[in-house]
């Protein structure tokens, strides 16, 4: 089940705004949707969108005066020591509602966490907050006085979508770098709000202010021994996977033989969930290096219930008119859907991951351990060790590391430094700015250059949710891209994280005698290039009767030339960026979806 909202605020003295959000709430009540949750005041409407069973998704924000001053959707834990079980919060006080509004959504960043959107009264402004990971989609735009908000364009066929235009600016970088999250949209009418960030609505203003910053986490950092650091970790990650598992009935867990969702799996066991859980592996239907024997030993030191899936690379792309009219493309478009991963099993309410681990836990080769750690602590004893962890790590001989540190400051952080390397240079230009990731993802605010490279990359973890609603009702949850977890590896030395010169180090650590030594041991990542590869060269026809001459061609933002080069015999597999045409695909998709929808004047590139 994806979590979906709508939601409307605006000034209740606006005689048109208040004409306007009555026509669309009437709308509502004229549809075929069976009854849902919803909060309805002055000035504001909150309607749950979601799927299947929506009990809980709405917590008011009381008053002692009566009636409410917003709301969180979603679901929502209070913070509490890790050692200390936490549970859903069913309802909030008069005290903890008038708190929350007083500190404009501070409270709830500082005591509770979990997945959610929250729409706070504060004197004159409405503020719309979203969680530190943003798990919830969250959209907005104006019309007629309102303030829409919403998680799904795609649910919300009640509002008249053929007013929206295509951003064409915001998908030409799209197409070279799919990753690309500052906020815009594939709408120009439609705005994005980000991890931690809070949208201001008043009389006279409508702004956004990054309520939490990722870099002052970070700043308040932990120093401590490993083994006290190793049981601190354990603890906060068996707390948040406890605490997302206690209210399901049976769990599912996408077990890739990786050493986070075995991380995960562990959790899960130890939390008494192995009888209801079933462990399944994708197995994927290419050449590439199976992880089946990896993902069946840890299924089997939990003592849960064991599945293979296999996803076939031999199958057909999803047609190229049939994507949803999200406010992106959106790339699980391309994918068999959670009914293929469900196979003949009975549709378990929620499926659980191990996304999330390879930032919070620091997979990475990078020297930068040394130079935080005399930042850190300067010339400490154990500097000479911390030198020769970084060399082990990177691969680099010690005098290597030694010029690292001492080279000049970098211009960008190392995450942009690696895109542009992946990006082809006749397109560099199109991501020659920094405009087109978060402030906290583009400059350091006094970090050392290793805690500024992981928390910079936090951006692409915060894009692992589901954006995409599926007709499967299963709840989709991350338990490791959870706040509390979030908040300790932030803090947390990089050099800790890779403690001995190990990525993950820490985490293996941590966990070990809970998960299978051959996944707590193995350095070598899996990987799927040899399926993409596949599922290119079995869609060729697809995708070149597609491609040529579509709607990326007739809007300028491709050049067919290119897209036959590729789609030639094994062109995709000769170039190093083939496996974009998949990515192409679904922009191709999208956009002929919105040029039917978009008012006939808007359908043409400006």
């Amino acid at each position: 089940m994806i979590r979906s909202f709508f939601a409307m605020t605006w000034n209740p003295g606006n005689a048109a705004a208040e004409h306007a959000a009555r026509d669309i709430i009437r709308s509502l009540g004229q549809s075929a949707r069976p009854s849902r949750p919803q909060l309805e005041s002055s000035g504001f409407f909150l309607l749950s969108l979601s799927a299947g069973e929506q009990s809980g998704e709405i917590t008011h924000l009381p008053t002692r005066r009566g009636g409410a001053s917003g709301a969180v959707f979603g679901r929502l834990f209070r913070a509490t020591d890790p050692g200390r079980e936490a549970s859903l919060v069913a309802s909030l006080s008069r005290d903890e509602g008038e708190e929350i509004s007083r500190t404009r959504g501070r409270t709830l960043l500082d005591g509770f966490w979990g997945s959610y959107v929250a729409f706070i009264r504060s004197g004159e402004d409405w503020l719309v907050l979203a969680d530190p990971a943003a798990s919830i989609p969250c959209y907005y735009t104006s019309y007629s006085g309102l303030t829409l908000v919403f998680s799904h364009l795609e649910l919300c066929d009640f509002l008249d979508r053929s007013t929206f235009t295509v951003n064409y600016a915001f998908l030409s970088r799209l197409l070279v770098y799919d990753r690309v999250q500052n906020g815009e949209t594939g709408l120009n009418e439609i705005r994005e709000l980000l991890p931690g960030e809070r949208l201001v609505v008043g009389p006279a203003i409508r702004k956004t202010e990054q309520a939490w910053d990722p870099r002052r986490v970070a700043a308040s950092r932990l120093d401590m021994a490993l083994p006290e650091a190793a049981r601190l970790l354990k603890q906060m990650v068996q707390h948040v996977v406890t605490a997302w598992s206690a209210p399901q009935d049976a769990i599912m867990l996408s077990l890739s033989g990786g050493l986070d969702s075995s991380i995960v799996l562990a959790c899960l066991a130890a939390a008494g969930r192995g009888e209801d859980l079933t462990a399944v592996h994708q197995r994927l239907g290419s050449d590439d290096p199976p992880e089946t024997a990896y993902a069946a030993e840890a299924a089997r030191s939990a003592g849960c219930t064991f599945v293979e899936v296999e996803i076939p690379a031999r199958r057909q792309l999803p047609d190229p008119d049939a994507h949803p009219l999200s406010v992106r493309p959106l790339r699980p478009f391309l994918d068999p859907g959670l009914e293929a991963l469900i196979g003949n099993l009975p549709s378990p309410p929620a499926l659980f991951t191990g996304q999330g681990g390879d930032h919070l836990f620091l997979h990475t080769h990078s020297p930068d351990g040394f130079s935080d750690f005399l930042n850190d602590r300067g010339l400490h004893p154990r500097l000479f060790h911390e030198l020769a962890y970084s060399a082990r790590l990177s691969g680099l001989s010690v005098w290597d590391v030694l010029k690292a540190h001492a080279g000049p400051p970098r211009r960008q952080s190392a995450m942009l430094a690696a895109i542009g390397k992946k990006v082809p240079a006749s397109e560099a230009e199109t991501l020659s700015s920094r405009d087109w990731i978060p402030d906290w993802a583009a400059f350091p605010e006094g970090l050392p250059k290793g805690k500024f490279d992981q928390t910079s990359r936090l951006v692409h973890m915060f894009q692992l949710r589901e954006p995409m609603v599926r007709s499967a009702a299963t709840d989709i949850i991350h338990p490791l891209i959870s706040q509390p977890l979030v908040e300790l590896c932030l803090k947390l030395p990089v050099y800790t994280l890779a403690a001995g010169g190990v990525s993950r180090g820490l985490a293996r650590l941590a966990f070990e005698g809970d998960i299978p030594e051959s996944i707590r041991q193995r350095m070598i990542k899996g990987h799927a290039s040899g399926y993409f590869s596949e599922l290119i060269s079995t869609n060729r026809a697809r995708l070149e009767d597609a491609l040529t001459g579509g709607a990326l061609v007739e809007a300028s933002l491709a050049d067919e030339r290119e897209f036959a080069r590729l789609l030639t015999r094994d062109g995709h597999k000769i170039d190093a960026h083939g496996s974009r045409l998949l990515v192409t695909y679904v922009a191709e998709a999208w956009l002929r979806r919105w040029k039917k929808e978009a008012r006939p004047d808007s359908r043409k590139r400006p």
